[in-house]
């Protein structure tokens, strides 16, 4: 019947599963099997689930063992596999459960975890026999497309108050709704203010944001209490990037959140009427369950006893603080969570007072006193907690550091000078009264107080009388000796609005200053007060509560001290403000931090600030410490001047350097700001700022909330000096053409301490006024360019593309000679980094030129944090340094520098040299007579302008040892060439060897090349002049050569351009830069395709000869000669008139008379005359002696005069001049008359 039960039971188990069953059983062995029938999830009931979700999992199976023979029946696990393959991947477990060892049906539940990753999965289930799932497997048991896993959906990460706690009614809050992943659909309808305590009708005003991050604001209400704002998940939130991936998953409320609450006080926090404007209020009106922590400044009331009973605390059943229980000889104090300035503040105390359910004894007092002494009340009964009380056993002193103490006091003893009490006119129940300040048993002296009867307490059970007090000490004026104590009560409607003066003005300050003169208080004003509350018992007791506390004052910090907003860095230089240790607040507003050298220490000045000035009791309630580091803002990534931004990739920068970071601390007497230690930074920066930060400890091991804030202003620091200066090329015995070949030369910038000033990549200049040419040179030149490129980091920089216009050698002084600055801290110095007077015209100008300056930062007109147009490395009045610096010393000498090249200029040619032409030149020259070729070299610089120390005696090094020379140093490779020579239809280039015997040959582009002209005699170009010796000035020298073309040995030409190069090369190899110079004025004399001279210029030379007719006449008259200049005509192979000749000399002297045949005629030559238009007139005198018959003369030119250039050798003809006879020939008419 039990296997019955169970077989019906499995049944069931399976038409849960939708199967029908059929069991059959066989008598004989049958094997014992498990058999999953069903599955959930499986391919008929698929789940959805999110990545990593838990899913739960329902199988059924079957266990048969009809023999039960074996154990194969069992059933002890279930192994499970969530994937796309039987074996491997997705996630899988083996899950032991009960055991199920009988043949039956059973079902198990068990859960499984889907895959990290989204898509659609099997899920397979194998039953085993064993723990563990090692043995006795089931057929696996398959769940097609079973489990599709989406992405995991979104959730909320937080819901923060992103507005300030604690609030007012009426406001508007509001709170930071971050998610985990970017979502849409957020709206109003899914969230929901929580409001408690009173608070009622606020309500959501907006919903804003995008992505994971949203703002929702609200309106507070009108009620007091807390509101809270708590997401409601109705599904309409989903990821961004599947719709269908909603908020918590599918389905409403699975996304909920509870976020961060607001406490609304009421309006009763903020000044009472009557009260000075500028007032900050901090309220507590305890209705909590725990006293800690407050709602000022969220801090901890400090507490504590001298009765050695109990502390105060807030009262669960009235809600207020209670300062003692109806019990005997209470002293109990309760401290204010705030700090005070004492000097010049005022301060208003409000709270209600309830005394009552005791037998009327004895009170509770108001207390300031120095916030460095730890407040421990005084004596108990009618000290009240304040004064002295030496009857108590033990005796018991005065409240500790004890200032002023103002007491509502019940029995009536505070004013009675008994019990150790200083002063006072006796008892006076149900009075206020002030004592002044104390130490130990010394001191707190009545000062003053009410008459008696004033109602402070109650009598029953019921809490009273509640009335609101106020106790104003006002220090506003006590620069000038004024303290005012004053105490009023509002007994009507209790809430401030209807005081009524119950003590006071009293003027305590004078009290103060006994107490100073006795010693008992180590300064007459302490630096903060804490305001303390005291509540007393003697034999008689009360129970003594306070509630609705409010306290105004002019300045009032956190018991942690002043809550730095932000910090402030500026230069140690500003100055103390009047009245105070420290710069004004104002200077760290927008105070600058100046420029720095590198390897001086200096300091800065860091000040805690709030938002509306500084931190003055920044750390009054314990030492702060602030973490101050200078890193490099040289990207930008902190911002500009203009526009900072602290962020977190600005504050995560390392300090530059070692000497660049500290941690500071401020301790009580820190006024909010204080200088620094020394920083020291031995490297150059360009632009650094300070970061600074709040840390939890001394080491700095973290750090606080508060923000990090960064300098407003940014500052460099620059190198001391340059050096050294020095070039590895420019020395010794190499030499460089002026402004073409470049030189190196490296400077090297310092630190303080003469390293190298590391980080340095600013790029120096060169004063090309400090420029200086090394004797005996005396013209400076101008080095190029006139700046470096950008320094390495270890702060040398090296250039190579120097040039130096100038030839001889040069120096860099320390200071440039030419400025006329009469201060030296303002002359350039010869290499430097800055801006000079005279480097820019407008102020605008001037700027732009700083601010590429290493100091440029600095150094620009809107920030002047150093000195212009100054290299000083002292201090200045305003505690500024020079913003340039520069060489230190002189440079060693560099080069040999020589011109780059000659320019040939004011060249011609004077034809026919040796010949007086008039009126005018001639326009050509017959070979065999010199023209003159004058020329002017002038050494110059790669920029072409005049080398002027290449003069003679200085560096000019051109003393020419040959006319024709071509390529060797000091020679001129002078020589000649004729161009454009017609022949035919042609023109050829005619080229003269420089051989002997020399050729002539030509070079004809159309036609066959004539045959080559020789001359055995040599070369046919000849310079007549002797070599000069030049006279160099200011790179500048003239020249002057008789050129020849020698006549061939036979008639060539005319050549109607001859032209004539010249290829100069001084000692150095200096010549003409023919590479620079136009085709057309270059000639190639040698016909090797390469024009290898500088053209001079060109002229018509003629192969000339003088036709001397034979010319026949009486010898009783001169005999008149017409002779003819010619030159032959190469095209057409004669001799043609040479019409152009009005300059060859007829003189007689010129020519030559030889006896011919018959008589010998004794005659000379007539006169001297001159040819003209290329005819000319010989004449012969008539014969002084008759000759005995016809005689003949030889008349030809000379081949020796002219001396030295005989007319022969250039113009040479020759006739027959007979006297006697006369020339017969046809006539009309013949007669002699005698």
């Amino acid at each position: 019947m039990r296997s019955m039960a169970r077989f019906f039971a499995s049944c069931k188990a399976l038409h849960a599963f939708g199967l029908l069953l059929l069991l059959v059983t066989f008598s004989g062995s049958s094997h014992a099997t498990l058999n999953i029938l069903g599955a959930a999830p499986d391919t008929s009931s698929p789940v959805t689930v999110a990545v990593g979700a838990t899913v739960p999992a329902t199988v059924l199976v079957l266990r048969t063992d009809v023999s039960n023979l074996s154990n194969d029946q069992r059933w002890r696990c279930t192994r499970w596999r969530i994937s796309t393959s039987p074996t491997s991947g997705g996630t899988t477990a083996a899950v032991d459960h009960a055991n199920y060892d009988s043949v039956g049906l059973s079902t198990i539940n068990f859960n499984m975890t889907a895959p990290t990753t989204p898509g659609t999965y099997n899920v397979y289930y194998i039953a085993y026999n064993n723990d563990g799932c090692g043995s006795g497997a089931s057929p696996t048991y398959i769940g097609v497309s079973a489990i599709v896993v989406t992405p995991a959906p979104p959730v909320v990460s937080s819901i923060v108050r992103a507005s300030t706690n604690p609030t007012v009614p009426n406001a508007s809050v509001s709170w930071t709704v971050t998610f985990s992943k970017s979502v849409t659909g957020v709206d109003a309808g899914d969230f929901s203010l929580v409001q408690s305590g009173g608070a009622t009708g606020a309500s959501i005003t907006s919903v804003s944001g995008s992505g994971t991050t949203w703002t929702v604001t609200a309106n507070t209400g009108t009620g007091y209490g807390t509101l809270g704002l708590d997401l409601v998940d109705n599904d309409s939130i989903v990821d961004s990037a599947s719709s269908g991936n909603r908020l918590g998953g599918a389905g409403t409320g699975n996304g909920n959140f509870t976020g961060e609450t607001y406490s609304i006080q009421t309006a009763f926090c903020s000044p009472p009427p009557g009260a000075p404007s500028g007032l900050t209020c901090v309220c507590d009106t305890f209705g909590r369950s725990a006293l800690n922590p407050s709602t000022i400044f969220g801090g901890n009331w400090a507490l504590s006893n001298s009765d050695g009973i109990s502390n105060p605390s807030i009262n669960s059943t009235t809600g207020r603080l209670r300062l003692t229980e109806n019990t005997a000889n209470n002293a109990k104090a309760a401290t204010v969570p705030g700090i005070f300035p004492a000097a010049g503040n005022y301060i208003s105390v409000e709270f209600n007072h309830y005394a009552y359910n005791g037998s009327g004894a004895d009170g509770i007092a108001v207390t300031l006193s120095d916030y460095v002494v730890p407040a421990v009340p005084g004596g108990y009964g009618g000290s009240l907690g304040y004064a002295q009380n030496t009857s108590a056993s033990p005796s018991k002193p005065g409240f500790a550091g004890g200032w002023v103490g103002i007491a509502l006091d019940e029995y009536g003893n505070y004013q009675n000078p008994t019990e150790g009490r200083v002063l006072g006119p006796g008892l006076r129940a149900d009075s206020v009264g002030v004592r002044g300040p104390g130490n130990g048993y010394s001191g707190y002296r009545w000062l003053g107080g009410t008459g008696a009867n004033q109602n402070i307490d109650v009598s029953g059970s019921t809490p009273g009388p509640g009335y609101m007090y106020q106790v104003i000490v006002d220090a506003r004026n006590s620069a000038s000796g004024t303290i005012n104590v004053s105490v009023n009560r509002d007994t009507t409607t209790r809430n401030g609005n209807s005081y009524v003066p119950l003590f006071g003005p009293f003027n305590a300050y004078n009290e103060a200053a006994y107490a100073l003169g006795q010693g008992w208080i180590s300064q007459l004003i302490p630096d903060y007060w804490k305001i303390s509350f005291t509540g007393s018992t003697g034999g008689s007791n009360n129970i003594h509560e306070i509630g609705s506390l409010r306290i105004c004052a002019q300045s009032v910090y956190p018991s942690t001290g002043g809550i730095a907003s932000g910090f402030s860095a500026i230069d140690e230089a500003y100055p103390a403000a009047a009245g105070s240790s420290v710069p004004a607040y104002q200077n760290f507003q927008t105070g600058d931090i100046y420029m720095k050298l590198a390897g001086v220490p200096f300091k800065l000045w860091v000040a805690a600030l709030t938002n509306t000035g500084m931190s003055t009791a920044y750390a009054v309630g314990g030492n702060k410490f602030v973490s101050v580091k200078l890193v490099d803002n040289n990207d930008g990534v902190c911002g500009t001047d203009a526009s900072r931004t602290c962020n977190s990739a600005c504050v995560g920068k390392p300090a530059v350097e070692t000497g660049g970071s500290q941690i500071m601390t401020y301790t009580s007497s820190d006024p909010g700001a204080k200088l620094s230690s020394n920083f020291t930074l031995n490297s150059a920066y360009k632009n650094l700022i300070a970061v600074m930060r709040e840390c939890t400890s001394s080491s700095c091991g973290a750090f606080t909330s508060t923000a990090a804030a960064c300098s407003v202003d940014s500052f460099s620091v620059r190198p001391t000096a340059v050096t050294s200066l020095t070039s590895p090329n420019a020395t010794g015995a190499a030499v460089f053409k002026a402004g073409g070949d470049n030189f190196t030369l490296t400077a090297t910038t310092v630190n303080a301490a003469g390293s190298n000033a590391t980080g340095y990549t600013g790029q120096l200049k060169i004063a090309n006024g400090a420029v200086k040419a090394v004797s005996p040179a005396t013209a400076s030149g101008q080095v190029t360019p006139n700046q470096f490129g950008s320094a390495a980091a270890s702060g040398i920089a090296t250039t190579s593309n120097f040039t130096y216009s100038e030839v001889g050698a040069f120096r860099i002084l320390q200071l440039d000679p030419t400025s006329a600055e009469t201060d030296s801290n303002k002359i350039p110095r010869g290499v430097y980094d800055g801006v000079v007077s005279g480097e820019c015209g407008t102020a605008a100008a001037c700027d732009t030129l700083r601010a590429a300056t290493w100091t440029g930062i600095d150094s620009v007109s809107t920030e002047n944090d150093c000195i212009a147009n100054s290299f000083s490395n002292t201090k200045d009045s305003s505690g500024r340094y020079g913003c340039n610096f520069g060489l230190a010393a002189q440079s060693n000498d560099f080069g040999r520098f020589i011109p780059n090249h000659f320019e040939i200029s004011e060249s011609k040619i004077v034809n026919r040299s040796d010949t007086t032409c008039t009126p005018a030149a001639s326009a050509f020259t017959y070979m065999g007579e010199p023209f003159r070729v004058e020329f002017k070299l002038t050494a110059k610089n790669a920029s072409n302008a005049a080398t002027l120390n290449y003069t003679t005696g200085v560096h000019a090094r051109f003393a020419p040892t040959s006319w024709h020379a071509l390529g060797s140093n000091n020679s001129f490779g002078l020589w000649a060439t004729a161009s454009e020579y017609a022949l035919g239809d042609d023109v050829c280039d005619v080229f003269f060897s420089t051989t002997t015997p020399s050729a002539t040959t030509f070079d004809c582009s159309g036609v066959a090349n004539p045959a080559a002209i020789a001359r055995a005699a040599g070369p046919r170009v000849a310079v007549t002049s002797s070599l000069p010796t030049p006279a160099w000035n200011n790179g500048v020298a003239s020249f002057a050569a008789n050129v020849i073309l020698h006549r061939a040995d036979q008639p060539d030409g005319a050549y109607a351009k001859l032209k004539i190069g010249i290829a100069p090369r001084d000692a150095d190899g200096v010549g003409v830069a023919l590479g620079a110079m136009d085709e057309k004025d270059k000639m190639d004399a040698d016909n090797d395709g390469d024009q290898e001279r500088a053209l001079v210029g060109s002229t018509d030379v003629r192969y000339g000869r003088l036709l001397i007719p034979n010319v026949y006449g009486s010898h009783l008259l001169p005999l008149p000669v017409t002779v003819q200049a010619q030159y032959w005509n190469g095209p057409t192979g004669t001799y043609i008139f040479n019409g152009a000749d009005s300059c060859t000399s007829l003189a007689a002297g010129n020519f030559s008379l030889t006896q011919g045949s018959g008589s010998t005629i004794a005659t000379s030559l007539a006169g001297s005359s001159v040819m003209k238009n290329g005819t000319g007139i010989l004449t012969l005198n008539k014969p002084t002696s008759v000759p005995t018959g016809n005689g003949s003369l030889v008349l030809s030119t000379s081949t020796t005069s002219p001396a030295g250039l005989p007319l022969n050798s250039y113009l040479p003809g020759k006739g027959v001049e007979t006297f006697g006879i006369y020339k017969s020939g046809p006539v009309i008419y013949f007669r002699e008359r005698y």
